[in-house]
């Protein structure tokens, strides 16, 4: 979810779906610790609904179309997400991991409101399917915002950072 509180209103946004491609790679520290480095591209759909402090939809402002007005936000991303990985657990079937780290974020489809340059912090955890000579690991993360998306010269009086919750689902031998 990307949530915009400010004198306009607030704004949420009710679909933030995609699909996204990756590479990995990972350098083991030690047996446990390892940092992983990923270079992805996303493609998003972002739809913006207005809500009231509870986070029910309202009708919004007249006359004002929060799609148009977000459109181009996050739409199209290079994401590098540089985690440090913890494995408690190690030699089973099914090992949990959990990581953070920093991710940097460059939005391709860079318009007049939206910074082009993006930071954030994610924390999240996984959980390693070794099957034969191949690992399943789906992930849940959460990645806080550190950075101001809206650039200081925009239309937008809001401050906008990234509050979102991933799920993806990574293969590899």
């Amino acid at each position: 979810n990307i949530v915009v509180e400010g004198q306009s209103g607030n704004f949420s946004a009710a679909r933030n779906s995609g699909l996204g491609t990756s590479l990995l790679v990972k350098y083991n520290i030690s047996e446990r610790t390892s940092l992983l480095l990923e270079s992805l591209i996303a493609f998003r759909d972002n739809n913006f609904i207005p809500v009231d402090e509870n986070g029910n939809p309202t009708d919004g402002e007249s006359g004002t179309s929060v799609t148009t007005q977000f459109r181009g936000l996050n739409e199209v991303t290079i994401d590098v997400p540089l985690h440090l990985s913890y494995l408690p657990v190690s030699n089973l079937q099914a090992s949990p991991r959990i990581l953070a780290g920093p991710r940097y974020r460059y939005n391709i489809v860079n318009d007049e409101d939206f910074r082009a340059h993006q930071v954030s912090f994610d924390v999240g955890a996984s959980v390693d399917f070794k099957i034969r000579n191949t690992t399943f690991r789906p992930t849940l993360l959460y990645t806080r915002g550190l950075s101001d998306l809206v650039k200081t010269t925009s239309s937008i009086t809001s401050p906008i950072r990234m509050d979102t919750f991933t799920l993806k689902f990574l293969f590899f031998g």
